[in-house]
């Protein structure tokens, strides 16, 4: 028997392409002062078009700064999209994956953790267009943001 992709999963593929943009990152612990970074996004669908692939690098002042990858797919028994996220900082652990639904156009993700919430944010604005927000929470309900980007599709 072979499965076939859900509409879920196919949904996943409007991020296909490579996406560059500018980011702000909202001051923080690491980062007091904040700053603004160039930030790239390459999505492609794999494993028979159930997982979206990212790659994702950030650079500030000419240097890279932060990397990262992320898996998406979709859960059937929870009906809830998911996201492992692998970094140059450690990222999440692979064996907690984020979960998030669609909200309109944007596929929110959110993560619990000792530390409290974060929200990760992907909003498709156009065919060309994607912005993304990262936010932390200490309880869930009131939310600090970390990072705000604007995206635009090449090619």
């Amino acid at each position: 028997m072979t499965l076939e992709p859900t509409d879920h999963h196919i949904r996943l593929a409007t991020f296909v392409g490579t996406w560059r943009g500018e980011e702000r990152m909202h001051p923080s612990r690491e980062l007091p002062r904040g700053g603004v970074a160039l930030g790239s996004f390459e999505y492609r669908m794999e494993v028979a078009g159930f997982f979206l692939i990212s790659s994702y690098t950030q650079r500030r002042d000419g240097a890279q700064t932060y990397a990262g990858h992320g898996v998406y797919g979709y859960d059937g028994e929870r009906g809830r999209h998911t996201m492992h996220w692998f970094d140059s900082t450690g990222g999440v652990a692979p064996s907690a994956p984020c979960h998030g639904s669609w909200e309109g156009d944007s596929l929110i993700f959110l993560r619990r953790s000792p530390q409290g919430f974060t929200r990760f944010v992907h909003t498709l604005e156009a065919h060309d267009r994607y912005g993304f927000r990262m936010d932390s929470s200490r309880d869930g309900e009131r939310w600090t943001p970390l990072l705000e980007g604007r995206y635009a599709r090449k090619g």
